[in-house]
């Protein structure tokens, strides 16, 4: 049995995750931790930690197709007890 990826298939799932040209950050929210409601218009906002409300403020979109995207899925089986989205940050360059 092969313990990990090789070579190629590392450098092909790095290449895949790569090719969004965007920042992409998954995000888990346990229900268990809070209310367990989530509001459907939340937003995902990214910025410098330590910015003053001038600072360029990105806006995330979710991109729920991400999900099958295997270098960006995770390496743990999902149990569905919690929520995952995916989020996409575009630079504005």
């Amino acid at each position: 049995m092969q313990n990990g990826l090789s070579k190629d298939e590392t450098i092909a799932l790095v290449t895949e995750a790569e090719s969004f040209g965007e920042t992409i950050i998954v995000i888990e929210i346990d229900p268990r931790e809070g209310s367990g409601i989530i509001p459907r218009n939340w937003n995902a906002l990214l910025r410098p930690n330590a910015s003053d409300e001038k600072t360029l403020l990105l806006r995330g979109v979710q991109q729920p197709k991400l999900r099958k995207v295997k270098a960006l899925s995770g390496t743990n089986k999902h149990d569905y007890s919690y929520d995952v989205f995916w989020v996409a940050f575009s630079s504005c360059t």
